[in-house]
């Protein structure tokens, strides 16, 4: 976490705060402006910050920095609500790369009952007609 901090630190990015703790990240996600979330992998705490009504930022990019990245990790994370990966190790480069995609992100937000995050399409399917598949969301 800190080589982490530091080495977004150096490629000019202005302010990093750091959390030991899902608890302590929530925390700072009250109290302080954040544009995005860099995290391990707590299925928790994105669930938390997906899911949860008393969350502050339900919509904040998500950036998984994970070295589990087998095709089942991938698609929990994805059904978590992530919005992108970045697989350790990883460069500063690398890292801000994905968190500039994720800030980026032009994907709408899916709020619903079983799944709240980044719309899981990364495409447009000219296969589906209709674009809002899901008549319930």
């Amino acid at each position: 976490r800190k080589l982490m901090i530091s080495e977004l630190r150096n490629v000019g990015v202005p302010t990093v705060k750091g959390a030991g703790k899902p608890e302590e990240a929530i925390e700072i996600l009250k109290t302080h402006r954040v544009d995005a979330i860099i995290t391990e992998w707590y299925p928790q705490f994105v669930k938390f910050i997906r899911t949860n009504p008393r969350s502050p930022v339900r919509e904040i990019p998500i950036v998984l920095a994970t070295n589990a990245t087998t095709r089942e990790d991938v698609i929990a994370a994805r059904d978590a609500g992530i919005h992108t990966f970045c697989a350790k190790p990883s460069s500063a480069t690398e890292l801000c790369d994905q968190i500039l995609r994720a800030i980026q992100d032009s994907r709408r937000i899916v709020k619903h009952s079983a799944f709240t995050g980044p719309d899981r399409r990364r495409r447009d399917d000219p296969k589906f007609a209709n674009n809002d598949r899901r008549e319930d969301c």
